[in-house]
């Protein structure tokens, strides 16, 4: 399965005191466009506290058990970005490891990618456990 989870205390606009912040809002709405496009509980939403993306809002993740991880900022609590979201985290569901390149991302987020990391057991990659390892005074 995967998840979806979304910063529900991001806030674009610092001054905006309005109690409903732009991160509960866009959980809301993935949460509607889920449960329109994938009734079926392949793709579950849920909301956290602070992702510490506080200067990039709005901050989501697409994960699942031993996949690739993904975070991603600014983006716009609208239906647009959130249907992009479900689509990139349909493509995530799909790959048996996770793994979404960035030709298959949806256009109009492939940017707000920050960063993919993989699960602790994947080895495809070139992992660098041996580094040069450089001490300083």
């Amino acid at each position: 399965m995967t998840t979806i989870t979304i910063c529900t205390t991001c806030r674009r606009d610092k001054t905006n005191e309005d109690p409903l912040r732009d991160g509960t809002r866009f959980l809301n709405i993935v949460d509607r466009c889920v449960r329109e496009a994938a009734p079926d509980g392949s793709i579950r939403v849920r909301g956290m506290a602070c992702m510490s993306s506080c200067k990039r809002a709005c901050a989501a993740q697409i994960a699942g058990d031993g996949r690739f991880t993904y975070v991603l900022a600014e983006l716009d609590p609208t239906r647009d970005d959130a249907e992009a979201l479900i689509a990139f985290a349909r493509t995530h569901a799909e790959k048996e490891n996770g793994l979404v390149i960035k030709s298959e991302r949806p256009e109009s987020i492939k940017d707000n990618v920050v960063a993919r990391v993989a699960p602790p057991d994947f080895n495809a990659f070139p992992l660098v456990d041996d580094w040069q390892r450089i001490d300083e005074d």
